[in-house]
């Protein structure tokens, strides 16, 4: 258990990092991650708790997890999901609250045994204000 404590704390150090960059208007975080072979069931238990519990953490509106698809021809990304979470206000004060609520138990930390790290983390905001995409 400490090594999994010890796991998530060092993630939520660099979400925090990478949150500092995106100032105060909100965004997405984006973490990919990639469950170890034969976990998929197990990996999926544990997202399914972590999207409901994350979201009652101020400043995380929505949690939605994505599968990575192959695609012929492309290269292949090195992990197999994507999580994205739609942050409202300052990413950075946002991202902090998180390592008070694993240390709370409040927020389980990612299982060691049933993921690949480290896991890839970027917040991420719209480029135009409104949201709207650039014109070609």
């Amino acid at each position: 258990m400490r090594l999994a404590a010890a796991a998530i704390l060092g993630v939520l150090g660099l979400l925090a990092t990478s949150a500092a960059a995106a100032g105060p208007a909100g965004g997405e975080f984006l973490v990919f991650s990639r469950c170890k072979p034969g976990m998929k069931a197990q990996c999926d238990r544990w997202y399914a708790k972590h999207l409901r519990d994350i979201t009652r953490i101020e400043g995380v509106a929505s949690a939605r997890q994505y599968e990575v698809v192959p695609v012929q021809g492309r290269d292949g990304m090195k992990k197999d999901r994507l999580i994205v979470y739609q942050l409202v206000g300052d990413p950075s004060v946002v991202l902090a609250r998180l390592r008070p609520a694993v240390e709370a138990g409040r927020l389980q930390s990612p299982d060691p045994k049933l993921f690949e790290t480290p896991f890839e983390t970027v917040v991420v905001r719209a480029a135009d204000p409104e949201g709207h995409a650039a014109a070609p």
